[in-house]
């Protein structure tokens, strides 16, 4: 709680240890790694970063595939923020890790044509 009150003090002191890499982020977070990959993918969603940098997308659906997500737990990602995120930011977001989770079945590196 105590580093949540500083962030909700605007105590920038308090952030760097979370606002590194996400790799360096993990220990931080206290999230074992796949939960922490799934809240990641889930940011990325809600952002509505859907419509923006493919490479943001690739990073996010590789570290939850890596983590062994599965696809029906991506799925279940986008189901839970529906009630919540702006429906436009879900659907772009769901284009792009649709991209991403067809091409990453079919044995292709994702940015790869």
């Amino acid at each position: 709680m105590e580093w949540l009150a500083g962030v909700a003090a605007g105590d920038t002191a308090v952030w760097p240890a979370a606002c590194g890499p996400a790799a360096d982020n993990i220990d931080a977070s206290w999230l074992d790694a796949r939960s922490h990959a799934l809240v990641r993918l889930a940011a990325y969603v809600a952002a509505g970063a859907g419509s923006g940098s493919a490479a943001a997308c690739e990073q996010s659906v590789t570290a939850a595939l890596d983590q062994g997500v599965t696809v029906d737990e991506i799925v279940g990602v986008f189901v839970t923020l529906l009630p919540t995120a702006d429906a436009e930011h879900v659907a772009a977001a769901a284009s792009a890790v649709l991209s991403v989770l067809s091409q990453a079945t079919a044995g292709r590196h994702p940015q790869r044509a």
